[in-house]
């Protein structure tokens, strides 16, 4: 998961949910210097501090670091996505390299609004695709391993 920030999709109530639940919610920790991002399990709401750019991220003394080969399905923020899974992020990269090196098998979902979904934007090389884009009006199945090479 992350933690929602800002004017993003809301996570936070998801996270408290599935906390009250007991059910396991694992968040990223922003290494800036390193251009990574660590996970962590979380137990509670008050396992958490705001941390890089005031995002609310798990205190390492409180909570135990999982490695991120385990990591089935990642929710991934972004600014603009589009319908074949292509996404904008915020400019760091953290998730692009998390996905392609550290949790390449997970299933990726880009939460968002409905007017965050382009039909189609120009994407780089390194720029990793979502396989569904959910927003508040639909859930878009994206095919990311059958979209090839046709970034433009």
């Amino acid at each position: 998961m992350f933690a929602s920030f800002r004017s993003e999709a809301d996570t936070i109530s998801i996270i408290e949910k599935r906390l009250a639940r007991q059910q396991p919610v694992l968040l990223p920790k922003t290494l800036i210097e390193e251009k990574r991002l660590l996970v962590f399990a979380i137990k509670s709401m008050d396992d958490l501090k705001p941390g890089a750019y005031g995002i609310l991220e798990p205190i390492e003394s409180r909570t135990k670091q999982v490695d991120p080969a385990i990591v089935d399905l990642v929710l991934v923020p972004g600014s603009v996505f589009d319908r074949r899974g292509g996404r904008y992020g915020y400019g760091g990269g953290f998730y692009d390299r998390f996905l392609s090196t550290d949790a390449p098998n997970a299933i990726r979902i880009g939460l968002a609004f409905s007017f965050q979904v382009m039909e189609k934007i120009l994407l780089m090389p390194h720029d990793q695709l979502m396989d569904y884009v959910v927003n508040e009006k639909e859930v878009i199945l994206c095919n990311r391993n059958q979209v090839g090479q046709d970034l433009t």
